[in-house]
Order: C-alpha cells, then sequence, then structure tokens
C-alpha cells in the first residue's frame, strides 16, 4: 500500500491532482451525478490524518460477511456467468449511500483506479442484508450454512443460477446508474481512499 501523508495545503493540492489523474474514469461519473462512492471501515483499520490518502488494491480471497461462504461461491459463479471480474470473493463493497456506508463503520471516500472493473444489482441493496431475496434464497442458504456443502451439491445449480440471473439483473457497464441506486457496487482493482471530507472536496460537492 502506498500512503500519502499530507501537512501542507499544497501536499493536498498534490494528493487531488493524483487522484484526479489516476481515477479519471470513475471520478469523471462521480462527478457527473454528484455523488461519491463511500465505504464504511472499522475506525482502527485505518489512521488516516484528516487531509491523506491511502492507495489500497482489492483483497484476492474476501473472507464472506453476511453470509455463508457457500453462498458466496455461489454469487461469484453467478457473477462469472455474466462475464464480471468483479466477484464477491475478490471485491471491495461500496455503495453511493452515506447512511449504508456509515452502518458498517467509519465512512471514507473510494476512487477507484483506472481499468478498475464493477458490478452490482439493481435489485439488491445488500447482498449480506435480510430481506433482500425471497425464501428460495434464504432456504439456500439456510442449506449451506447448516449441512456446510457445496452448493454446487445443494441443489440443481444451473436451474438456480438461471433463476438468480433471472433476480438479480447483474450489470457491469452502467457505473452512474450504479452509483445512484444507493445499492452495493462490488469494487475489483486499485483504488484511493480518502475521508469523505476529502473525497467531497476532490468531486466538487459539500
Amino acid at each position: 500500500m502506498r500512503l500519502l501523508e499530507i501537512d501542507k495545503p499544497n501536499e493536498l493540492t498534490q494528493t487531488i491532482k493524483t487522484i484526479t489523474r489516476e481515477c479519471s474514469e470513475s471520478l469523471k461519473i462521480m462527478r457527473a451525478v454528484k455523488c461519491p462512492l463511500y465505504r464504511g471501515i472499522d475506525e482502527y483499520d485505518f489512521q488516516l490524518k484528516p487531509a491523506s490518502a491511502i492507495r489500497l488494491t482489492s483483497p484476492v480471497k474476501r473472507k464472506p460477511t453476511g453470509m455463508s461462504f457457500g453462498m458466496q461461491k455461489f454469487t461469484d459463479y453467478c457473477l462469472k456467468k455474466v462475464g464480471s471480474t468483479a466477484l464477491r470473493s475478490n471485491s471491495i463493497c461500496c455503495t453511493g449511500h452515506m447512511d449504508s456506508a456509515d452502518s458498517f463503520g467509519v465512512i471514507y471516500c473510494i476512487f477507484p483506479v483506472n481499468g478498475f472493473s464493477f458490478a452490482w444489482s439493481p435489485k439488491i441493496w445488500d447482498f449480506g442484508g435480510e430481506g433482500q431475496l425471497d425464501s428460495k434464497w434464504k432456504m439456500l442458504d439456510e442449506i449451506h450454512m447448516t449441512a456446510k456443502i457445496d452448493p454446487y451439491e445443494a441443489i440443481e445449480n444451473e436451474k438456480m443460477v438461471k433463476w438468480y440471473l433471472n433476480y438479480a439483473k447483474f450489470d457491469t457497464t452502467n457505473f452512474a446508474k450504479a452509483i445512484k441506486s444507493r445499492n452495493e457496487i462490488m469494487i475489483h482493482g486499485d483504488y484511493y481512499m480518502t475521508h469523505d471530507i476529502v473525497g467531497k472536496q476532490i468531486i466538487g460537492i459539500k
């Protein structure tokens, strides 16, 4: 990781220039929709100074939270079916909704570096949340969590895949719509993280 600590105004200016240059693709869209990409993180994970930024990369094997390992594996399988390289197991979870991010910890702004990939569903605001899917999905999750068996052996896989893809309607191209939806967005690739005040300043909103 690379930490940019800024104690002087000119250092803040340099950080803004760096993010503007390296994150131009995502920044252009965030400025157009006038909405940052937020992520809530435990305050003890990072100790960023008020005007600093840190460059990170998405995980390789993300430990599932809010869902069983079997369901994460199943979701990855479905995402691959639509050609997504952003999966539950290799992405960070973000949202255009500040309150949603706030429920997970300290709010930070995320700026994906050019070349990133993403995936989201217009039907699911939180993949790990309750009440997102019907009883069929909950039944599948329960099977995996209690029996601890592979999702491919739990039920007729392709039948479930077809149902899930029809339900979720995953999108990997409309980043502006994803941010405005306020739903969970999976981001894969390098990214910069700043405090929300700095992030809003970069985007040009209050």
